[in-house]
C-alpha cells in the first residue's frame, strides 16, 4: 500500500483498519501544508509490526511499484492529495494523455 494523509483525518484508525491487510507500506508525504508527518506514521506501523518505508515524492514510490512482481496488487490510499500526484506521476512516466476521467454534459436535459 502507498499511503500519505493529512492531519484532519483520523489517521491513526485508518492505519488500524489498514494493517492487517497489507504487510508492506510505501509511505509518501501529501502535497500539502497540513500532512501527518511520516516519522509519525512510521512510528505507528513500526509499533504494529509492520514493514514500511519512507519515499520523498510521488515518483519516486513510482519507482518502488514499478520494481515490484507485476502480479503483486499495489493500492494507493489516504489523502485525496496524495492520489492526485500519484495519478499525475503515472501520467507522466507512462506518457499517456491527461483527460478527465468522467465528464458530464451540462446541456442535456433533466
Amino acid at each position: 500500500i502507498v499511503f500519505g494523509v493529512l492531519d484532519t483525518k483520523e489517521w491513526r484508525e485508518m492505519v488500524k483498519l489498514l494493517s492487517p491487510f497489507f504487510s508492506s507500506w510505501i509511505l509518501v508525504t501529501p502535497n500539502s501544508e497540513r500532512a501527518v508527518p511520516l516519522r509519525s506514521i512510521r512510528g505507528l506501523l513500526s509499533s504494529i509490526g509492520v514493514s514500511n518505508v519512507t519515499e520523498t515524492s510521488a515518483q519516486s514510490s513510482l519507482d518502488l511499484i514499478f520494481g515490484q512482481d507485476k502480479n503483486q496488487l499495489t493500492v494507493i490510499s489516504g489523502s485525496i492529495y496524495l492520489i492526485g500526484g500519484i495519478r499525475q506521476a503515472i501520467v507522466s512516466r507512462l506518457k499517456v494523455i491527461d483527460s478527465p476521467i468522467w465528464t458530464r454534459n451540462l446541456s442535456a436535459k433533466s
